[in-house]
């Protein structure tokens, strides 16, 4: 899962910021304004990772802040931010 975290964490530096609002739209496939775990699964598979269901869920908890069984644009961007400061190797 750490390609999957330096490939999005890349599309929300400085001007492809816009990129990951892209992203992160394009999951939300219902239109809600967040990324529910059953999106996130599928947009995961879209960008051609094939990883194991229970490490995507992981993810998923890590990036879903607040535990609201969702993730909004604002918080994925809090997460990712979070994890190339812990992590200079993702940038």
């Amino acid at each position: 899962m750490g390609r999957f975290i330096m490939t999005i964490s890349k599309l929300a530096k400085g001007s492809t910021g816009n990129r990951l609002g892209f992203f992160f739209y394009t999951a939300d496939s219902d239109g809600s304004g967040s990324i529910d775990k059953k999106e996130f699964r599928k947009c995961i598979t879209a960008l051609g990772f094939d990883a194991p269901k229970a490490d995507i869920d992981e993810v998923f908890s890590q990036f879903d802040e607040d535990g609201s069984g969702e993730i909004e644009l604002k918080e994925l961007k809090k997460a990712l931010k979070r994890r190339v400061e812990l992590d200079p190797s993702l940038q």
